[in-house]
Order: C-alpha cells, then structure tokens, then sequence
C-alpha cells in the first residue's frame, strides 16, 4: 500500500508533463508582418541617427544601449543591414541644410531621420525584402 501511492503520483505527474509537451519545429515563431515592419523601421531610424552622429557617439550609445541590435534580432533581418544603414546615409545626406543663419549650417539630423523613417523609399525597401 506504501509504495502504490508514490508510483502513482509519479505516473501522473509523467502523464501531465507529457500532455502538456509542445514539439519545437525548429521554425521561428510567426510574427505578424505588421510588427516586422514597424521593427525593421524602428532599426532604421536608430541606424539613421547614430550613422549620423558617427563613430564616437556611436561607441558611447552602444555601450549603453542595445536598441539598434534588438531590433535586428526580433525583425530577423540580419541579411539586409548593410544595405539600410546605405539607404538611411543616403536619404539624409541628401536632407537639405538650413539656410537659416541662426543654425550655423548644421543639419537637422532628428527630422531627416524622421522623415526617413515616414518615407516611402523606406516602405518600398521594406516591401521589396518581406
């Protein structure tokens, strides 16, 4: 009698434990397009500001920061950073300077990266690697 009550409760913890066994497929979770998009512009935008800031900003912001690299990994889009970080340079070199003296030439880099981010080269970027 001692020794039935301890086997059973060991086969039905086995039993609960099996049936609440899920098999891993080894595919990545599904994640709604919607949500990689706005991560994928996310990145960008990150990407945008600390590219334009440069190297010694960026050395500091990373050290402190894991945004940028986040975003690569819940977007899955390691394949394509290369080419975004291009595309933001490219974007906000071509923002314009202001010609308002006050500003002393400096370009406005927050709202270039702004608009990057609310462009439809972006978006169409975005389409074309989805």
């Amino acid at each position: 009698m001692r020794t039935t009550l301890p086997l059973t409760c060991l086969i039905f913890l086995i039993v609960i434990s099996c049936s609440q066994k899920q098999e891993y497929s080894g595919d990545p979770p599904r994640v709604p397009k919607e949500d990689r998009i706005n991560w994928i512009k996310d990145y960008a935008f990150v990407r945008c500001v600390s590219v334009q800031y440069g190297q010694d900003l960026n050395s500091e912001l990373f050290s402190k920061d894991y945004s940028s690299g986040a975003l690569v990994d819940i977007s899955n889009m390691w394949g394509h950073v290369g080419e975004l970080d291009s595309l933001a340079q490219e974007f906000v070199s071509d923002y314009p300077v202001s010609p308002i003296q006050d500003y002393e030439g400096m370009r406005p880099i927050m709202m270039s990266c702004l608009a990057f981010w609310r462009s439809n080269q972006l978006n169409q970027y975005i389409e074309g690697i989805l």
